[in-house]
């Protein structure tokens, strides 16, 4: 109760959470701030063009109706048609001189719109390239500093913040920012000039009628302000609800072969789908509350019109029959004023829609800041500090307490004290749990400890200048993470100084540079994302050279050998201690070969030490340390097979290495300069099954382009979809489509509507009798206020309507993108384009571009269309002439919106790409935070980034260059076309005898269509980009897996395997190199309940054919079957991994409770607490748990972070008994267990696996002696099998593998 109370108030906190919008440009530089100022005042300026034609419009009026209806007055003076050529003062004169000087109007009017339109255009375009340049440079600053704040933050932080969702930061809030502080400034600030100067210039116009037109004004602003608090309130809920689901996206997509290995598709969409329903339901609110907002400011907006020509036809009905010099108000004043408080009211209703914009960039600010401005207790970035120049090893630990930040109630180590002299040797041992990794990660300051002090050189290491610290220590940890780049790059990522012999030497030294050597390209050769390309051993080989080339004063060894097989180990470990001579050495090991040499062996027991002492001392003393070494069978430590090596050939360089291991005494420690590469970056997970494979290891990059691009990624070509097919996804809407769509063509119908009551308006001015234009006009006001009632309520109806259906639509997009990503085979993800962080990126960015393009915008832009159509239909009804030569324009305006937004299309496509491949790289530093920390390699992934965003913002620069023309295009082209339709009209009633009313009404009707769809069209450019992000998603969701289940197939309710298995003939490749043959010819069968053990180098094959098993893939050729049906053509997918039970070399479990866990084993159906119990307790798993403040409640943090090595793969043991499969496949599953917990384990598998085909890869005779039938795997195919003793009195591969063993040791 009180979790679910504080995860409230939590949540509270976030929503309140917000900056002032002037804040969020606190990153700009001085420069940068001046240029978004003096955008931000150019485009001000820029709205001068739209008032000027107000009151040229105006004057115009007055023309019409004193050259007409009052020839015989003298004519009223017009300043501004004057100043162009026109406005000449009549009196009593005669038709053909009132005729001819309103052509003299009418050429002035043309030339003054015509100027001031070239100078606006002008200035709209400075504007927004001044914004958007200093925009893109804040962002690509913000970007970098963002990945840099969450770099530098402590592990605490990882371990505790449950919501942060890395793709959803640096895509959608950094994108809303960008949003923010971009163009939509030029176009607001446009807006607002135009607000200002028109009041401005309406004052000296008629003051009273001014500060009448005005009354509405607060009503507006406060209507304004109100909206612009509740969206950005809303923003920050609906952009957190995001930030979670994405979190269990990329989470799922990390681990997606363990979902699929347990049939939890289902399940983590319909986890999926709860954590996007807040968001839909915050965004159907928000669509509400805007319509209400922006319906009560179009009220407003069209009641300025009732209000202004109500009174304003009385002031001029009062003046009319005054001499010129004494009237206070003429019809082009009242006109003036009336268009200037009209477009003044129009323009801060236009503002509201951006004010979304804003209120998302305050949001999304805060989450930003709210990290940058995080001041972690640990900051791996910190450059204070002290920097020894010389280092000799000693290690003091004095007096520590320690508890995980994440469970503070649990205490891993307590008071614990030990004294390591330089150049000393120290193992670790103990049962999992205890406390031995805490260790390691205390020396590298990770964690600091509660209480106590970790001491180097007799230095407090919090004294030592952070990045120096771990640059002196060389880490090689239990799971090898290696990074996407060359294998070259990986090694020398420390050093970025090392020559290529150095780091070939280091490489000789792990063991690593034959199985290099043989790779196409050789050092060159690209690790793709996961080291997909390496098995296990390979990675950790390639970790452990790393390791050693920075020659590091301190090594810590975490299980540093478990991935190897013994050969390799037995090389690499004479490597270590030979490496390790003269440094100090700390190693946490379960294997008893690897620490029967240390200077001292240090047990360790719930946090605390035990026994002390050589490996002689202890065992003479037979206490707890006798008792983990003499578990095992016969008292021994389980036996290790030796592994016939494909690097055999290179044996005697190897030895020449060996001999010439490094040794030093005294190590200069340098402030060496972080390496810096080009290039992208991936991320590498622990999912257990990418692919393995040894000398056959090429990467899906280099097939790229070593084989041809074409061959690789052919099945990807995406189709573009029709806007019709985009639109056709918001089918089951179709009832909140239809109503939207007739509330859009309503409120566009209001703007022809209010140009003929404007044309009349003018028009009964042509009479003086005050009480018949003063009733008329009474009547005219009430058609005005009709039309506000009816364009209020069509907003209303248009916002909630097309915002709900955008989101329905959009979050169903988002479901069915992510379900079809869980439904795609695994090759799928080994493809380059297809990392975690790219998938992320493109589940979070292209459906928001779908969303951004659709919905409200669709309603806008129906609303711009239904305004031109409507307007043209008046204006052809009226005069067809005219309306022609006023449409003559609308194509110059539609063709520079379509050409800047094919322009945009083709940039935005390379800035996508871009950009997928900077969050890659952010993604990838993110989720090995602990490696990159390790490493001090922070700075590496930063430039990386730097180069990338670099390339993304010249991208975009050149993808907007073209915005603020047509943005100034979508404004002006309107005035073009109204100055031609009204010289043109003003031709027509001189020489033609047109009414001037009707002039009017059509320059109106064709000036406001235009107006709208100007302002419609500039969601163009965001369309055509929806286009394509919508090609792309439903190119996924359309997507025909390659392995699923085949058509026609189906369950039949009462088969059940017994577990009989063949593998026929099979012949397989990875897809992602498909010329590289990994599987030859392979021919494997089992009887039901037997144990077929699978041995051989490491990259063989061996967890290639549990793969297969699983139909993770499908073979080349040859068949696969279970109980003597083609698991391809007779069994479905999920009836098939059903019978399977998978623990895997690498665990992999998700951010959820002990409990949900362990039950993910079966998600056909509710595993109950009795069950997770009776698993736990088989897995020697239960005692733990039950000692955990939470117990089975307790989450395990993002990958299972909260527990070390040993306690997940007991985890994920319990999690595979708990389905009670028929056949166990069992890849290293006890290698990460200490030797008490493994024979407990052991005991426990083996009692799992008694009536069931258990199927195991492993390297420790002790686990497979007794096996069935032993396979010797060798380059791709069988080549011995039979039973221990069969295949040892064979005297072939195998025996060759157990020479060199002392079975007793």
């Amino acid at each position: 109760m009180n979790i679910k109370i504080k995860d409230k108030k939590k949540e509270a906190a976030e929503e309140q959470k917000t900056v002032s919008y002037f804040k969020i440009f606190k990153h700009a530089t001085w420069y940068e701030a001046l240029a978004t100022l003096l955008g931000a005042a150019l485009g001000f300026l820029s709205a001068g063009g739209v008032c000027i034609n107000l009151v040229l419009f105006g004057e115009l009026s007055t023309a019409f109706v004193q050259r007409t209806a009052f020839q015989q007055q003298t004519s009223s003076r017009l300043p501004l048609l004057s100043l162009f050529g026109g406005g000449r003062i009549l009196s009593n004169a005669s038709n053909a001189e009132n005729m001819a000087a309103l052509m003299e109007d009418g050429a002035a009017i043309g030339v003054g719109m015509a100027a001031t339109v070239v100078v606006s255009m002008a200035l709209c375009y400075l504007s927004v390239k001044l914004i958007n340049w200093s925009a893109f440079r804040q962002i690509k600053r913000i970007r970098l500093m963002f990945l840099k704040a969450i770099l530098r933050q402590d592990m605490s932080w990882f371990d505790t913040d449950t919501s942060f969702n890395l793709a959803s930061r640096m895509s959608e809030d950094i994108i809303k920012l960008k949003d923010g502080m971009g163009e939509k400034i030029g176009v607001v600030a446009n807006l607002v000039g135009t607000a200002v100067i028109s009041f401005c210039q309406a004052f000296p116009l008629g003051w009273e009628l001014t500060l009448t037109c005005m009354s509405v004004l607060p009503f507006s602003v406060a209507a304004a302000v109100a909206l612009s608090n509740y969206q950005t309130r809303s923003s920050t809920k609906e952009m957190n609800a995001f930030s979670k689901a994405g979190k269990q996206a990329e989470e799922v997509l990390k681990s997606v072969r363990t979902v699929v290995a347990f049939g939890g598709e289902d399940k983590e969409v319909e986890r999926y789908k709860s954590l996007l329903e807040p968001a839909e339901t915050y965004g159907c609110k928000r669509g509400l509350y805007n319509g209400l907002g922006t319906g009560f400011n179009w009220l407003l907006t069209f009641t300025v019109n009732s209000i202004g020509l109500a009174y304003g036809t009385r002031l001029v009905m009062n003046d009319v029959l005054k001499p010129p010099e004494e009237r206070d108000y003429i019809v082009g004043n009242v006109f003036s004023i009336l268009f200037s408080v009209y477009m003044a009211t129009q323009s801060i209703t236009f503002c509201v829609p951006h004010g979304e914009t804003f209120a998302a960039a305050r949001a999304a600010a805060a989450n930003i800041f709210d990290i940058l401005e995080r001041e972690p207790v640990i900051d791996s970035l910190d450059t204070t500090g002290l920097c020894p120049r010389m280092i000799r090893g000693e290690i003091t630990i004095e007096n520590v307490d320690f508890s995980y930040p994440s469970r503070p109630d649990v205490k891993i180590l307590k008071g614990f004290s030990l004294h390591i002299k330089p150049g000393e040797t120290v193992a670790l041992v103990g049962s999992s749990g205890c406390g031995k990794s805490t260790i390691l990660q205390l020396v590298q300051r990770l964690y600091d400890p509660k209480s106590g002090d970790v001491k180097l050189d007799g230095r407090s290491i919090k004294s030592l200048n952070i990045q120096w610290l771990r640059s002196s220590i060389g880490v090689v940890g239990q799971e090898p993470v290696l990074f996407h780049g060359t294998i070259s790059e990986n090694i020398s990522i420390t050093a970025p100084e090392a020559t290529q012999e150095e780091i070939q030497r280091v490489a000789e030294i792990a063991y690593a540079h034959d199985f290099i050597m043989k790779l196409p390209d050789g050092y060159n050769t690209v690790i793709g994302e996961r080291g997909a390309s390496l098995s296990g051993g390979q990675a950790q080989r390639v970790a452990i050279a790393r390791a050693l080339l920075r020659e590091p004063a301190v090594l810590l060894l975490d299980e540093a050998t478990s991935a190897l097989d013994p050969a390799s180990e037995r090389r690499v470990q004479a490597a270590l201690d030979r490496a390790s001579h003269t440094r100090t050495t700390l190693t946490v090991s379960h294997r008893l070969s690897t620490i029967v040499k240390a200077d001292r062996i240090i047990c360790m027991d719930q946090g605390a030490i035990v026994e002390m002492g050589t490996h002689e001392e202890l065992m003479n003393k037979k206490g707890v340390y006798w008792k983990l070494v003499t578990t095992g069978v016969e008292v021994k430590e389980p036996d290790v097979i030796e592994t016939v090596l494909e690097e055999e050939e290179g044996g005697n360089k190897t030895k020449e290495v060996e001999a010439s291991a490094i040794s030093r005494s005294d190590i200069k420690r340098h402030s060496s300069k972080r390496l810096r590469r080009r290039g992208s970056v991936r991320r590498k997970s622990h999912d257990w099954m990418a692919p393995r494979n040894s000398i056959a290891s090429v990467i899906s990059e280099v097939q790229s382009t070593y084989y041809g691009e074409d061959e690789v990624e052919d099945d990807e070509e995406i189709k573009p979809v029709g806007s019709w097919e985009l639109l056709k996804q918001n089918g089951p809407e179709w009832l909140l489509i239809v109503v939207g769509t007739i509330a859009a063509f309503l409120q566009g119908a209001c703007f022809p509507a209010i140009s003929v009551i404007i044309g009349y308006a003018v028009g009964m001015f042509n009479s003086s009798d005050y009480d018949a234009v003063v009733s008329q006009s009474n009547l005219l006001v009430g058609l005005f206020i009709a039309v506000a009632a009816v364009a209020a309520v069509a907003m209303c109806l248009q916002s909630s309507t097309f915002t709900s259906a955008g989101l329905k639509m959009t979050t169903r997009l988002r479901l069915q993108y992510f379900s079809s990503l869980l439904r795609q085979e695994m090759g799928y993800y080994d493809k380059e384009a297809n990392t975690v962080g790219a998938l992320c990126s493109r589940l979070s960015n292209d459906v928001a571009e779908v969303q951004g393009a659709t919905g409200l915008r669709i309603g806008l832009i129906m609303q711009g269309f239904s305004s031109v159509f409507l307007g043209a239909v008046i204006g052809f009804y009226y005069n067809w002439k005219m309306t022609l030569v006023g449409c003559a324009f609308l194509p110059l305006m539609v063709g520079s919106i379509w050409f800047e937004g094919r322009v945009a299309q083709t940039s935005a496509e390379t800035e996508r790409t871009l950009m997928e491949s900077a969050a890659g790289i952010a993604t990838e530093a993110v989720v090995s935070i602990k490696t990159v920390q390790s490493l001090a390699v922070e700075t590496v992934f930063l430039s990386r980034l730097h180069d990338k965003l670099t390339s993304a913002t010249e991208a975009l620069t050149v993808s907007t260059r073209f915005r603020g023309l047509v943005l100034g295009m979508g404004i002006y082209v309107p005035f073009m076309s109204y100055v031609c339709a009204v010289v043109y009209g003003v031709h027509l009633v001189s020489h033609e005898g047109e009414s001037y009313s009707v002039v009017l009404t059509v320059t109106q009707s064709v000036m406001y269509g235009a107006y709208m769809l100007g302002h419609s069209l500039v969601y163009a450019p965001n369309f055509n980009s929806a286009k394509a992000s919508g090609s792309r998603i439903l190119s996924t969701i359309n997507r025909v897996p390659k392995v699923k289940t085949e058509d026609g197939v189906k369950d039949r309710k009462d088969w059940s395997a017994t577990g009989n298995f063949a593998l026929k003939n099979v012949e397989f490749s990875y897809p992602t190199r498909p010329h590289i043959r990994v599987l030859k010819g392979l021919d494997l069968s089992a009887a039901a309940g037997s144990m077929v053990a699978l041995v051989g180098a490491s990259g063989c094959g061996k967890s290639t054919v549990l793969q297969l098993l699983q139909r993770f893939y499908d073979p080349d050729s040859g068949s696969i079957e279970l109980d003597g049906r083609d698991i391809h053509s007779t069994l479905t997918l999920p009836r098939l991994r059903r019978q399977l039970g998978v623990v895997q070399q690498q665990p992999v479990l998700l951010e959820r409770s002990l409990a949900d866990n362990i039950a993910y084993g079966d998600n056909s159906r509710k595993v109950s607490m009795h069950e997770i119990v009776a698993a736990a307790k088989q897995a020697n798993i239960h005692k733990f748990i039950v000692s955990l403040p939470q117990g089975y409640n307790t989450n395990l943090g993002s990958g299972g972070a909260q527990l070390s090595g040993g306690q997940k793969q007991r985890v994920c043991i319990a999690r595979a008994l708990i389905r009670s499969p028929r056949l166990l496949l069992l890849d290293e599953a006890t290698s990460a267990l200490d030797a008490s917990s493994e024979k407990a384990v052991s005991e426990a598998l083996e009692a799992a696996a008694k009536g069931r085909t258990c199927i195991t890869i492993a390297h420790r005779l002790s686990t497979i002696r007794d096996a069935d039938l032993i396979c010797v795997v060798h380059k791709g195919a069988i080549v011995e099998k039979g039973t221990h003793a069969e295949l040892m009195n064979l005297q072939g591969l195998y025996w060759k593998m157990n020479q060199g063993q002392n079975a007793t040791h």
